[in-house]
């Protein structure tokens, strides 16, 4: 659950983002004082996206397509491809009218645009499976890599882009290397640090503040946040994880 604040709300709508426009057509209001946040939904128009907007979300499928496979990121990986591959789909679809958020929806929309005709919906769709499972903490023990990245593969493909693969060896070389990277959005940088922070789990080791670290990745506000404070804790949560990590490796080096 996110809590937004009307200033945010107009803040967002002035951006033209299409969450907005998500909340104008299937929300549901429990209270409207005087119907004033009714009536202002009313009057929000969509704000087509712009180029721009959906590159950024086709560099953050490239960029989370081109991570090494490794069997503790299967969950994470099908959940963020599928965030990342939705709003790039919702977005491109946005640009030419067509106002969809569901699977279901954006099947027919691509459909009825011919936009991406070899596009591999049933993929997004196993995502989605996977993603709800990721989520609820039961990951089915049958999903093996290799199947998560032949649908990467075909999601990849279905819309016109390329993997890109470093040739880097195991995943904590591959993480401790993201130090260095620019990421376009809070977003890709919090997934970043979640997947980080998996991969130090699974080697035992812990952050000093697990509880208040995992309380911030779970937060639905943090991702999309600009906040200068917010911006400061995720980035000091990733030099401490990327730290534990490169620590782990030189011990690893050295033995």
């Amino acid at each position: 659950m996110s809590a937004l604040t009307p200033g945010q709300l107009i803040a967002m709508q002035r951006r033209g983002s299409l969450f907005v426009q998500h909340l104008k057509n299937e929300s549901r209001i429990l209270f409207d004082y005087q119907n004033i946040f009714q009536d202002w939904l009313n009057d929000c128009q969509l704000v087509k996206p712009n180029v721009g907007d959906v590159t950024t979300c086709a560099e953050s499928i490239i960029f989370f397509s081109s991570w090494p496979s490794d069997y503790r990121l299967n969950g994470w990986k099908a959940d963020v491809l599928y965030c990342v591959t939705r709003d790039f789909l919702i977005k491109s679809l946005a640009m030419s009218s067509k106002l969809v958020f569901g699977i279901e929806d954006i099947e027919c929309a691509l459909q009825e645009t011919n936009i991406y005709p070899r596009f591999d919906v049933d993929s997004l769709r196993r995502f989605r499976e996977i993603k709800s499972a990721y989520r609820s903490g039961r990951m089915q023990p049958d999903i093996s890599f290799e199947s998560v990245d032949s649908d990467v593969s075909n999601v990849v493909n279905g819309i016109g882009l390329s993997q890109r693969k470093d040739g880097i060896g195991s995943m904590e070389s591959f993480m401790i290397n993201l130090s260095t990277r620019q990421f376009n959005s809070a977003y890709e940088k919090l997934r970043s640090l979640e997947a980080a922070y998996l991969i130090a789990r699974s080697n035992g080791m812990y952050h000093p503040k697990h509880m208040s670290l995992m309380k911030f990745i779970k937060s639905p506000n943090a991702y999309g946040s600009s906040q200068v404070r917010s911006q400061k804790t995720l980035g000091g949560y990733m030099d401490d994880v990327l730290a534990i990590l490169a620590n782990k490796a030189m011990h690893a080096t050295s033995a």
